[in-house]
């Protein structure tokens, strides 16, 4: 009896920060933090994803990006690893880049659920802008609060929610992460990462996934019992005769 098991491999979402979406010619300075679009699920951080344009005639710029948890009293974000990269900018003022930056290993830090991307746009110096105001959307917060926050390493351990206000402003920054590093991404067997996300699948002969895409379970199996039957049937128009032969031998004996 040979079973054949099929392992369906679903894709599971984890997406961190705004969708990478082409900039306009609007721009926005300061610290701003993407408060719509949190961490959909834990993970290590691996890759930094920016969309910027040239604002300027410098030839690089440096962002400053960061990771801040909201606290459970609701009153102030904490830094959770902020980064800073150098990168080269465009050569027109109005074409716009996106640039991957890989985070070394040694580097790497912890996203929680519900985290939030923050970046830090410098003002009145010539930078690339990788913030760009959207009309009629909203995806980040604007900072307003004092002292005012300085784009630099490191950036304040934290802050206060109070000290920001809504903006229609879309922040260009998400980030990577491999949910398969922490908890085994919640798989029961197998996690895979992969660039959108992740997914589970079973490595054990005989499992195969939940309707929950996380859990193994074990395949039922069904063993068929299956009887032959030879009949021979003899018709009733052939008669079986059965002869004997009898030989009689007679000696004569001689007086």
């Amino acid at each position: 009896l040979v079973i054949c098991v099929i392992r369906v491999q679903e894709i599971s979402s984890c997406s961190f920060g705004n969708d990478l979406n082409k900039l306009t010619s609007s721009m926005q300075t300061g610290f701003i933090m993407n408060t719509v679009n949190p961490s959909q699920c834990p993970g290590n951080a691996t890759r930094w994803h920016l969309c910027y344009y040239r604002s300027t005639t410098d030839n690089s710029a440096t962002a400053y990006l960061a990771v801040y948890r909201p606290a459970p009293n609701g009153t102030q974000y904490s830094l959770v690893s902020g980064s800073s990269f150098s990168y080269s900018i465009p050569s027109n003022e109005n074409s716009y880049t996106c640039s991957y930056f890989a985070i070394p290993q040694s580097q790497q830090f912890v996203v929680q659920q519900g985290d939030l991307i923050a970046a830090c746009v410098p003002g009145g110096m010539s930078r690339a802008r990788i913030v760009a105001n959207t009309s009629g959307s909203q995806t980040a917060q604007l900072y307003t609060g004092t002292p005012a926050i300085t784009c630099g390493s490191p950036l304040p351990s934290t802050i206060m929610q109070s000290s920001f206000v809504a903006a229609s402003i879309t922040l260009h920054v998400s980030l990577d992460i491999n949910e398969c590093a922490v908890n085994n991404g919640g798989c029961n067997q197998t996690c895979v990462d992969t660039p959108v996300g992740y997914y589970c699948s079973c490595n054990s002969t005989g499992y195969q996934l939940a309707s929950d895409m996380k859990n193994c379970t074990k395949i039922a199996t069904t063993l068929f019992s299956v009887t032959i039957t030879s009949t021979a049937t003899v018709p009733s128009a052939v008669a079986i005769t059965t002869t004997a032969t009898t030989v009689s031998t007679t000696a004569a004996r001689k007086a």
